[in-house]
C-alpha cells in the first residue's frame, strides 16, 4: 500500500510540477489578451490594398539619442513587414543607401507598463497577477532621396490589453483572443498596425511623390 500511495504522490507531483515551474517563470511569461473586434470603419481600412511602396528601415544616427538604435530598428522591421501595409519592407543598415521608395526610422517610443508580479512569485504562481499593459510603436517615414531633413509622416500606434501572470495563464493562453507569446507577433495586433498605417495613405502617397 505504501508503494501505491507513494506512486500516487509521484504522479500528483509530476502533474503539479509543470504548473509550479510555469508559475515561477510565469512571473514574466503569462497570457496576454490580443485585440480582435474591429469597427466597420476599421474593417474597411483593413480591406484596402497595401501601399505600393518599398520601405527601408534605417537606424537613427549613433549617439543621437543615447539609446541602442538596433533595439528599435529590428522590431520595427518585423512589425512593418508583418503588417503587410507596404509592397516590401527590409532593414537597411546602410542608412538609406537603397533603392526603396521610402525610409522608416523608429521614433524610440516606449510605453511598456508591465508590473513586477511579487505575489505570483511568492506563491509559486498560484496567485495570479492581472494588469493592463500598454505597448506602442512609432515611426517616421521619409522619401528616400538622400535628404534626411525633408518632409516626413509620423505614425504612432498604441495598444493596451489585459495580461495575466501565474499558472492560470497556461490554459488561458489557449483560449480565443489570448496568446502566450508577444502580442506584436499576433495577427490581430498586426492588422491594427496595418489599419493605423493605411489611415495615413494620402499623406504617405504625397510623401512618396505619387499624389
Amino acid at each position: 500500500m505504501a508503494s501505491i500511495k507513494m506512486s500516487k504522490k509521484v504522479w500528483i507531483a509530476l502533474f503539479v510540477l509543470p504548473f509550479v515551474l510555469y508559475g515561477l517563470t510565469g512571473g514574466g511569461c503569462g497570457a496576454q489578451r490580443i485585440p480582435t473586434a474591429l469597427t466597420p470603419a476599421e474593417r474597411v481600412l483593413l480591406a484596402q490594398p497595401s501601399l505600393p511602396y518599398s520601405v527601408a528601415v534605417v537606424p537613427w544616427k549613433p549617439g543621437s539619442r543615447g539609446q541602442d538604435a538596433a533595439a528599435y530598428t529590428s522590431p520595427l522591421t518585423t512589425a512593418l513587414g508583418g503588417s503587410k501595409a507596404f509592397r516590401s519592407v527590409k532593414r537597411d543598415v546602410a542608412s538609406g543607401h537603397s533603392a526603396a521608395n521610402l525610409t522608416a526610422t523608429s521614433t524610440g517610443d516606449y510605453c511598456n507598463t508591465a508590473v513586477i508580479p511579487i505575489y505570483t512569485i511568492l506563491t509559486l504562481g498560484i496567485v495570479p497577477t492581472i494588469f493592463t499593459d500598454t505597448d506602442c510603436i512609432g515611426m517616421v517615414f521619409r522619401r528616400n532621396d538622400g535628404n534626411p531633413g525633408g518632409d516626413s509622416v509620423v505614425v504612432h500606434f498604441e495598444n493596451s490589453e489585459r495580461v495575466v501572470m501565474g499558472w492560470i495563464a497556461m490554459p488561458l493562453g489557449f483560449f480565443h483572443g489570448w496568446t502566450h507569446g508577444e502580442a506584436r507577433r499576433s495577427g490581430p495586433y498586426l492588422d491594427r498596425l496595418r489599419i493605423e498605417i493605411l489611415s495615413h495613405r494620402d499623406r504617405i502617397g504625397a510623401l512618396a511623390g505619387t499624389h
